[in-house]
């Protein structure tokens, strides 16, 4: 046990947080051991504990490095001591876990080990349990469901693209967020269910063992799970999406499928033996008032046979908002919707920005699928259905009229004017190093000249790829049938829209809240500055590495007295780690030649001043 407290009165008894008082005496407990206080690895300050389970406890620490919250799960050590090759195996899931990229699944940061203690190193994520929701709200509308349970299909959706099987898939390990009234979810635990599996090999008895230490949930599980085949062979993703269909029922109904096994309650082996012979009850004999079809999604997932569920779940987002959309919206009440001084030169020439208004990332997805009525600035206009899915980590940028530029900045910053942008995506994040490793293998485009041997150091996957050019970048968004955004569309996404904002976050400067100097001294992995998101759910649009965009530079203004003229450079915008607070409001503007020059003098120039400050992400049309 990592957290250990004990009464002064008792001998031998041991308590664990969240426990304060002894019940027998009445005593405030001592702790006698913990964590808290203590520097994992010279990096992670443990500041707090949040919770425990089977598998470990989890912390909110900070990173010193960069001086943001994040979340460190430390493995219960008797876990890697009972099994051998249990510690082989958590490094494989833990990288496997980092590898999952979506806003709607929880982000792996690092992993590593510190005097035998074994952690992971996660985002923070603050919101509350589905379970919760679903106890204290449920039955949920049916719009409202799908909503949720579509963003779950995502992010497992998102998790089976990289060959990982969730396992443990619960409303506990769902955590609803709120932006206004707008709702997001963002999926725990990828991976590290499978830990279990060396724990259990005797025989399907043996699914239980002690508290903590089952492999998945008895009321969640497949049937495949239930009798243990996943001791002979691996599950495939039919099992998890199995899964899905017990939770969509549940925020349909407020109950479980299986009404004889969740009578179990803590005897888990009486909910395993249940489960094994008990049917799921129809759901529209439960709930005869939701769609039909929206049910025949949630049954079609609850098929007994592996092979006639959907077969991944994307088809079953899919499946579930074409349901919801095809259903009458105006009886909902739940309307998703709604809102309830810089050195110029010839070669670098800057600008500043705001911050845009963005629904969130994962509440636009559902917009996408549902077609239902959305409330935009007080006005009531019905969506149109967008029947494409959306590209996997970007976020539609809802387009319309706004004040570009401003007034009270640098000279090319203004005069403010309007613009008009249409709906467009947009990636949430900066183009990794290891994503534009696979164009550079694909097409044998020039490596960054900051890699060694033609690739990055390992630890360096997710940071932001820097000494890239504009013509680097607009070839890489080609490869993947995008292009960069262009100089409106980017100030838009970043301001919020209408908004206006001067940061991301709002329009004041905040100390901490982006990858900038002081704070920063280095790039580090992209979306780790949880609050240098915009509205839009765009990160890092502030600070880490500025951008390339799609536009020369041209002056809002033909007439302006002391301008340097630079015809042939492009634009970029943001801030990036070495920039001082002045130049990262979101209306400012840089640009620079589209490649390196030839010339000896200016390409020095270019190499140390631009390329390893400056990155990109790509967007792309929505038609």
């Amino acid at each position: 046990m990592l957290e250990e407290k004990k009464c002064p009165q008792c001998v031998n008894r041991v308590f664990s947080p969240p426990s304060r008082f002894c019940q027998e005496h009445g005593e405030q407990l001592v702790t006698t051991k913990t964590l808290v206080g203590r520097t994992l690895k010279g990096k992670y300050r443990i500041d707090a504990w949040i919770g425990g389970g089977g598998m470990g406890t989890v912390y909110r620490a900070t990173f010193l490095k960069v001086g943001i919250e994040v979340a460190v799960k430390v493995l219960n050590p008797d876990l890697l001591t009972e099994q051998r090759g249990m510690l082989d195996r958590f490094r494989r899931e833990a990288r496997a876990a980092m590898s999952i990229q979506h806003q709607n699944a929880i982000r792996v940061i690092d992993f590593d080990d510190d005097d035998n203690l074994h952690y992971l190193v996660m985002e923070i994520v603050k919101g509350r349990e589905l379970s919760e929701v679903i106890a204290e709200e449920g039955p949920l509308d049916y719009h409202r469901a799908v909503w949720l349970l579509a963003q779950i299909c995502d992010a497992i959706d998102a998790a089976h693209q990289q060959k990982i099987i969730h396992r443990d898939l619960k409303p506990a390990n769902v955590i609803v967020q709120k932006s206004g009234e707008q709702e997001a979810v963002k999926v725990l635990d990828f991976g590290i269910a499978k830990l279990h599996i060396a724990r259990e090999q005797d025989s399907t008895e043996t699914l239980v063992t002690q508290p903590g230490t089952v492999m998945g949930t008895p009321l969640y599980m497949s049937p495949e799970q239930c009798w243990g085949k996943e001791l002979d062979k691996e599950l495939g993703q039919t099992s998890d999406i199995y899964t899905l269909g017990v939770i969509g029922y549940e925020l349909l109904s407020k109950r479980s499928p299986f009404p004889v096994a969740e009578k179990c309650g803590a005897d888990l082996r009486e909910c395993i033996k249940q489960r094994r012979v008990e049917t799921p009850v129809p759901l529209l004999e439960v709930m005869p008032s939701i769609p039909e079809n929206v049910a025949e999604v949630i049954m079609h997932a609850l098929e007994e046979s592996p092979a006639n569920r959907p077969a991944s779940a994307a088809e079953m987002a899919q499946g579930l908002r074409e349901a919801a959309g095809s259903t009458p919206a105006t009886s909902s009440k739940y309307t998703p919707g709604r809102s309830t001084s810089s050195t110029r030169s010839t070669a670098s020439i800057q600008m500043k920005a705001r911050r845009p208004l963005i629904l969130g990332a994962a509440a636009i997805v559902a917009v996408l699928g549902l077609g239902l009525y959305l409330y935009l600035s007080g006005k009531k206009e019905v969506e149109k259905v967008v029947t494409n899915q959306p590209p996997a980590g970007m976020s539609l940028i809802k387009g319309g009229s706004f004040m570009m530029g401003r007034n009270d900045g640098d000279d090319d910053e203004g005069p403010a004017h309007q613009q008009t942008v249409a709906d467009f995506w947009l990636d949430q994040y900066e183009v990794t190093n290891e994503q534009y490793k696979k164009f550079v293998d694909a097409t044998g485009n020039r490596p960054p000249g900051n890699w060694a041997n033609g690739t990055f150091p390992s630890e360096q996957a997710q940071w932001p790829v820097t000494y890239v050019t504009w013509t680097d970048a607009v070839a890489y968004a080609t490869w993947t049938k995008k292009r960069l955004p262009t100089e409106a569309e980017w100030e838009y996404a970043a301001r919020g829209g209408s908004q206006q904002l001067l940061y991301p976050w709002g329009s004041e400067w905040k100390d901490g809240n982006a990858n900038i100097s002081p704070v920063g001294r280095t790039v580090v992995q992209v979306g780790i500055f949880k609050k240098d998101v915009s509205p839009f759910g765009i990160y890092d649009l502030a600070g880490n590495v500025r951008e390339w965009v799609q536009d020369s530079y041209t002056r809002y203004v033909t007439k302006s007295a002391g301008l340097p003229q630079c015809p042939e450079c492009k634009v970029y915008r943001g801030g990036s780690f070495k920039e001082d607070i002045k130049d990262t409001k979101v209306t400012h503007r840089w640009a620079t030649l589209p490649d390196i020059p030839t010339d000896t003098n200016t390409r020095s120039q270019y190499e140390k001043s631009v390329l390893p400050y400056v990155g990109f992400r790509c967007a792309k049309d929505t038609q």
